[in-house]
């Protein structure tokens, strides 16, 4: 079984990006469907040849937007071969999504490209995709409704947990439950969220606060509700009051490698389970998730623009220490932000995370961190 779209792309290209986590297959099947975690792929749907660029818009098409490989294929790809495809089909959806990231990704421009007709088209599938605000580019008629940046998108793709999720109005059912308790019962309620949220956040990290670490940890989960934005040197200060050794304090964001270990103490690169980007990198992608941090929360679901601002700082992972317990905090501190959890109320999302952690484990294991554009 032959591979097709991103997966021959990236494997004939022989880029670093993640796999698809649902690669294109050619199988004999009558039309394209998800069989056994891939796209089974009839053999008269996919281009005859293993031309690149074919293969990107055919993986535009059906397998929808990757925006790692995207990123990494498309400046392999030649100006003369781009303008080729576009001079055949002017008006083609795929082919001017693929040069409006082609010279995006390049920074050049495909000079003599032919006009440009018809309305303006979305990159994302708002039907298929969590999509965020328009942001229109006349050049290529396509409008770019990611989440994030061009630069630092993430993909959040409407599966039925998100949707549920999504329809479930947590943060409103969360403000009709406070405002059905009695002040002294709400005071109870809101102490044990905090001292529980505290108690996980640390036992994710099999660490016990002591008494004082714990008071810390909570006046920090309370300056969520301040409505200041974030910024290095704020970022610096919540560092500061995660962590405990002088020497684990931060004064900017790091600009030495750092890594996370699996499997305890055991020594050596097999305990290595993931390298964040490098130092040199920080500073411009803390930069775009900073924006997306600060203005998402207001713009989409809070609880998908949450979870993605506590993930990517994680993924980032702008700090030498204290970047777990920090996340968590974020995840909250863009519940604040959305405008849609009350001053004071919590939604204790670690002890979530602590009581379904192994299935969790288990689906980090198996997927790719997240398809940001570089």
């Amino acid at each position: 079984m032959a591979n097709a779209g991103y997966e021959l792309v990236r494997t004939s290209l022989n880029l670093a990006a993640v796999p698809p986590a649902r690669p294109a297959i050619v199988r004999p099947v009558t039309r394209i469907q998800a069989i056994e975690g891939h796209w089974a792929v009839p053999a008269h749907v996919v281009p005859q040849t293993e031309d690149p660029l074919n293969h990107l818009l055919f993986a535009l098409k059906h397998e929808g937007v990757n925006m790692q490989i995207l990123a990494q294929a498309l400046p392999k790809i030649s100006a003369e071969r781009m303008l080729k495809e576009l001079n055949d089909f002017p008006n083609g959806q795929y082919i001017r999504a693929a040069c409006y990231l082609w010279e995006l990704h390049t920074g050049a421009v495909l000079e003599g490209k032919p006009d440009i007709a018809g309305g303006y088209v979305d990159l994302f599938d708002p039907e298929r995709y969590v999509t965020g605000p328009d942001n229109r580019n006349s050049r290529w008629r396509l409008n770019f409704n990611g989440l994030g940046s061009p630069m630092y998108c993430a993909t959040v793709e409407r599966s039925p947990a998100v949707e549920a999720g999504i329809r479930s109005d947590i943060l409103g059912r969360t403000k009709a439950f406070i405002d059905s308790l009695g002040k002294e019962m709400m005071d109870r309620a809101l102490s044990w969220a905090y001292l529980h949220e505290t108690e996980d956040s640390y036992a994710i990290e099999r660490e016990a606060p002591s008494e004082g670490k714990a008071r810390k940890f909570i006046a920090l989960l309370k300056q969520a509700h301040e409505g200041r934005p974030l910024s290095e040197e704020y970022l610096v200060e919540l560092q500061a009051s995660t962590v405990s050794g002088v020497f684990e304090k931060a004064v900017q964001f790091r600009n030495e490698q750092n890594w996370l270990r699996s499997g305890g103490n055991r020594g050596g690169a097999a305990s290595v389970s993931y390298v964040p980007p490098p130092p040199d990198a920080v500073p411009r992608l803390m930069d775009e998730w900073m924006a997306f941090a600060n203005t998402a929360p207001k713009q989409i679901d809070p609880i998908v623009a949450a979870s993605i601002a506590s993930f990517g700082f994680v993924y980032i992972h702008p700090f030498m220490d204290g970047n777990g317990r920090l996340s968590r905090f974020l995840f909250h501190k863009a519940l604040c932000t959305s405008g849609q959890l009350e001053k004071g109320a919590l939604l204790p999302v670690s002890v979530a995370m602590k009581r379904h952690e192994r299935g969790r484990r288990c689906r980090r294991s198996q997927l790719p961190l997240a398809n940001w554009s570089r």
